[in-house]
This record gives C-alpha cells, sequence and structure tokens, in this order.
C-alpha cells in the first residue's frame, strides 16, 4: 500500500474516511493554531483512498463555510490510483462556533470550552482581556476599603496627610486628590478600579483639610492654604468672594478664576467650606449654583 510523505508540522491529522463529525475537528482547529488534516489516509500514512471524491471535494468546503462560516483550502490527490483529500485551515483571528459550540485542538484532545474557558477564550480572541469589560452595577463602595486605609497610613508617615484625614470617607479622598468618580470595571471575578487624574500638571495635593497651613505645587505655582484670623485659607476665601459675584461657577471656572490655584485646590476647597456649614449647593450637579449659608463674619446668608 503506498504512502505520503508527512508534512513538517505538529498539527497534522490523518483520517482514513470521511465523516461529519469532522467538522467539529475542523472548528477545533481554526480557534487553536490551524492544521492539515488529510482523509483517506491512516495514522501510518497509508493511502486508503476515498469513495465519491468528487461530490466530497464539493461537500467537505460548502458544509465548512455553511456551518461555521470559514473558508479552507481542499485538494484532491491521487496515489497508485487511491484518491485522497487534504484540508488545509488556517488559525482564525475571531471565535469559531460550530452548531452554537466552541471547539479547542489542545495537545492530541479536542476540547469543548464551555464557562470561565470560553470566556478567557472569546476574550482572547478579541483582543481584550477580563478588565476591559464594564461592570454596569459596580459602585464606589466596591473600592478596597483596605487599599484606601494603606494610601492614608503612608501618606500621613510621610507628613504629606494631615493626621485628622486618617478616617476620612473614600469619596472624600477621592475628591480631595482632584479625582472624579472612579470607573469600576469587572469580569470572571476580577475588578479593575480606573482613576482619571485632572490636569494638575506636576502637583502634590495636601489631602488634609484646610485648617492647618500647607503649600500645594502645582507646576511652577504654589497653592496658599494658610490660614488667616477667619479660619479660613486664602483660596477658600476667594471662593466665597466668587460665589458672591456669580453662585452658578463652577469647579472648573473656579480654578481658571483663582490665583495659583488647581481643580483639586478648589475641590478640596469646596468639600471643606460645605463641612463648616459655610455653602451649601443647590440643584444638579451640572446647572445648579452655589448658596453662601454663613458668613467668615457669623452672620447668616440671605
Amino acid at each position: 500500500m503506498s504512502k505520503i510523505i508527512a508534512k513538517e508540522s505538529q498539527n497534522v491529522e490523518y483520517k482514513r474516511s470521511w465523516q461529519d463529525e469532522y467538522l467539529k475537528w475542523i472548528c477545533g482547529f481554526a480557534n487553536a493554531q490551524g492544521a492539515v488534516i488529510y482523509f483517506g489516509v491512516d495514522d501510518n500514512l497509508e493511502v486508503y483512498g476515498l469513495k465519491n471524491t468528487k461530490k466530497l471535494m464539493e461537500d467537505i468546503p460548502n458544509k465548512i463555510v455553511n456551518s461555521m462560516g470559514i473558508v479552507v483550502d481542499v485538494n484532491l490527490h491521487e496515489e497508485d490510483g487511491l484518491e485522497y483529500i487534504e484540508v488545509i485551515i488556517s488559525p482564525s483571528n475571531v471565535p469559531i462556533s460550530y452548531k452554537g459550540k466552541y471547539y479547542y485542538r489542545s495537545g492530541s484532545t479536542m476540547q469543548e470550552l464551555n464557562g470561565a474557558a470560553l470566556q478567557q477564550f472569546i476574550l482572547k480572541k478579541m483582543g481584550r482581556t477580563w478588565d476591559d469589560i464594564p461592570n454596569d452595577y459596580a459602585t464606589i463602595k466596591d473600592l478596597d476599603r483596605k487599599a484606601i486605609k494603606y494610601f492614608l497610613e503612608n501618606g500621613i508617615a510621610s507628613e504629606r496627610i494631615d493626621k485628622s484625614e486618617a478616617k476620612a470617607s473614600t469619596q472624600r479622598v477621592l475628591e480631595n486628590l482632584g479625582l472624579p468618580m472612579p470607573i469600576i470595571e469587572s469580569a470572571d471575578g476580577g475588578v479593575r478600579v480606573t482613576f482619571q487624574r485632572n490636569n494638575l500638571g506636576n502637583s502634590q495635593l495636601s489631602l488634609g483639610s484646610d485648617t492647618k497651613s500647607s503649600t500645594n505645587h502645582t507646576g511652577n505655582h504654589t497653592e496658599d492654604h494658610t490660614e488667616d484670623h477667619t479660619g479660613l485659607s486664602r483660596i477658600q476665601r476667594e471662593i466665597l468672594v466668587k460665589f458672591k459675584e456669580n453662585p452658578a461657577y463652577s469647579r472648573r471656572e473656579l480654578a481658571s478664576l483663582i490665583e495659583n490655584a488647581s481643580l483639586g485646590g478648589v475641590i478640596s476647597a469646596l468639600t471643606r467650606l460645605q463641612e463648616l456649614g459655610i455653602i451649601c449647593h443647590i440643584g444638579p450637579a451640572k446647572g445648579g449654583r452655589w448658596e453662601i449659608i454663613n458668613h467668615i463674619d457669623g452672620t447668616k446668608g440671605e
């Protein structure tokens, strides 16, 4: 019996006959590294030949494209009057399914992918990872409080954060750092939190409240948080002045109007003024206005 010369590839299969069951194998090879399958040849490379090769040359590619949407090379060969078929499967850069199921050739076995394995496979084929998948139900409460505590402890130890902030809320920490609300994404049991820092140059924001003297270097400027006799910092006092001019100023507008003030410094000052009961915000986050409740001289706002 005649033999064929084996191709120099580890992804070569030999089948003595064609069966529709082998469509699963083609799916698995397309999802892996591709392969070459010979039909009408056994594992010893001996050619047994196929019957109805003309019909198979039409049926095999049609069944593959109709069931999986991929195109393969199908070639007819002959050895000593015996015909056999070569099917060349290229690796696919997108996930391929057969009858709604995903198969993958691993080693010498054909595996049906399910659950987490299927999810990881599809993400990999799409060039993504689990942390690219958003979780619409995640909130700020899902942030690891231990990580926030670790940050505060190290900041206090390095004297960059005031001791009074040791138990600051997660939201307060983010606000005082000039960070918007984080983007929380998760998939397959993991969680990724993305903090988008506002454009603060090379700033080192003071997380502590404005009840102590501190400086915040932003680029080549210096934010002055030194208190006067009113107990308020310069930025806090100037914010109150600006609100008397226009109570609808946004945080970004205040940062651009107040000399040497960063957005983070303004957010910190606003938070502190609210905590002291001096101002409050009325209306929606966008389009609302600020109201001075208590003036620094002790009088009530109108």
